[in-house]
């Protein structure tokens, strides 16, 4: 009788470890999946914001590229 009561004992303790590293994985399941969605948004708002440095460096190289010909021009009438 005393090896069974130790054989449970035994198993409420394995139980009581597996249900803790069970919380604390779920914890950091948790925890890794906001990082997740902070990065997600990140990533996000520096898209957005290359796309928009991207279309203002075409329209500075259009704004250049049509100085270039006016100076081209008045050069060639000179």
């Amino acid at each position: 009788m005393a090896h069974q009561e130790s054989s449970v004992l035994q198993l409420k303790q394995e139980l009581l470890r597996a249900n803790m590293d069970k919380d604390e994985l779920q914890s950091q399941n948790v925890d890794l999946q906001r990082k997740m969605e902070e990065r997600s948004q990140l990533a996000a708002e520096y898209k957005k914001e290359l796309t928009q440095k991207e279309w203002l460096i075409q329209q500075l190289q259009g704004k250049l590229d049509e100085s270039h010909r006016k100076l081209s021009e008045a050069n060639y009438q000179k």
